[in-house]
């Protein structure tokens, strides 16, 4: 297995920018958080996660498919998950990157808090939308 770490109190040099402290936009373009710290693949170099401070000493982590650079300002970032969907989410401590075991488990129970936000995505798209021709509202022709 990769060994993951985070950035923690790394500094980079002064020409280089540290998407550390970044605003954190939700869904409704309110701000819900900030950048805290990335998780990244030593052997690759590859950025895994980004860790989210969503305030009262929480972070989360959050995939990289779920943030989205803002239109708005080049220096924030914008998500697709909610505040509440954010709080569903394990919190993230530094220590689960000790061992690959607690790792493991800490990954398996963060992807199974965001399958569950997915099927529930699902269900609302059944229950409420159609495609005849194309995809509309159920109960109208919009």
């Amino acid at each position: 297995m990769s060994h993951y770490s985070t950035l923690q109190d790394y500094q980079f040099d002064a020409d280089v920018k540290d998407i550390r402290g970044a605003a954190l936009y939700g869904p409704d373009q309110s701000k819900i958080g900030k950048i805290a710290d990335v998780v990244f693949d030593h052997d690759t170099g590859t950025i895994r996660y980004l860790v989210a401070d969503v305030g009262h000493g929480r972070r989360v982590m959050l995939p990289l498919n779920h943030i989205y650079r803002t239109a708005v300002d080049e220096d924030a970032f914008d998500t697709d998950l909610t505040t509440a969907e954010l709080d569903q989410l394990p919190a993230f401590e530094d220590k689960v990157l000790d061992s690959d075991q607690s790792w493991k488990s800490y990954e398996q129970l963060h992807r199974s808090s965001l399958e569950e936000r997915d099927k529930a995505a699902i269900r609302e798209e059944k229950e409420n939308w159609e495609e005849d021709p194309v995809m509309h509202r159920k109960g109208s022709d919009r």
